[in-house]
């Protein structure tokens, strides 16, 4: 595979993408997954190559997932548009994208990517909390695929009367996992909807973990 990132909007950016293993929140630094560190931030940032559409008006730009990752991994791609002459963590702000990919080792899984939900620090899956709470399941402990799950601050839905912001959604799959990710902040309380046709709404508490 290759290309497994693209990109379609204005012309005569630079663009670059960070990339971090899901599950830990490490950055891949050319060679292997590190803690982030400021000072490797130039190590972090992989450059997307551009090819114009139409002049002065749009451009694609793409960039290969490492081939040098050759363990499978689940990875968030951030991407960001480049302020000055370096990729800069404190000056190219926020990614203005983001994405995840199911990497095999070797190449994109069939799976495809995924969505991403929320605009905080951290991600968030089914998967995160290891007592398996974020699961959708009936009363008999079998999964639910296409459940809506819907996160709120606790702050938020717990007071009276109840405020209903959503912060970020999904739906689940077959084995009552999350299809996409939530990003979320770290060390804050959320309440999880869980709602579908037919059964029973539910809501589960869950705390971030702290970054």
């Amino acid at each position: 595979m290759s290309r497994e990132t693209i990109i379609t909007t204005a012309d005569g950016l630079t663009l670059y993408q960070t990339i971090q293993q899901q599950s830990t929140g490490l950055y891949w630094n050319g060679s292997a997954f590190e803690p982030f560190n400021a000072s490797h931030w130039s190590s972090y940032a992989l450059p997307l190559s551009k090819t114009v559409l139409s002049a002065n008006v749009q451009a694609q730009y793409a960039a290969d997932f490492p081939t040098a990752i050759t363990t499978p991994v689940v990875a968030l791609l951030n991407i960001y548009v480049q302020a000055g002459a370096n990729p800069s963590p404190g000056a190219d702000g926020p990614p203005q994208w983001r994405a995840s990919i199911d990497w095999t080792g070797a190449a994109e899984s069939s799976s495809g990517s995924t969505t991403i939900s929320g605009d905080g620090s951290v991600p968030v899956t089914a998967e995160s909390d290891p007592s398996g709470s974020l699961f959708a399941r009936d009363a008999s402990g079998a999964p639910i695929a296409d459940v809506a799950v819907t996160a709120y601050l606790a702050s938020d839905y717990n007071q009276t009367p109840r405020l209903l912001n959503p912060i970020a959604s999904t739906t689940t799959r077959d084995d009552g996992g999350w299809v996409g990710l939530m990003m979320l902040d770290p060390a804050v309380t959320y309440c999880f909807t869980y709602f579908k046709a037919g059964f029973n709404l539910a809501v589960v508490t869950y705390t971030v973990a702290a970054s």
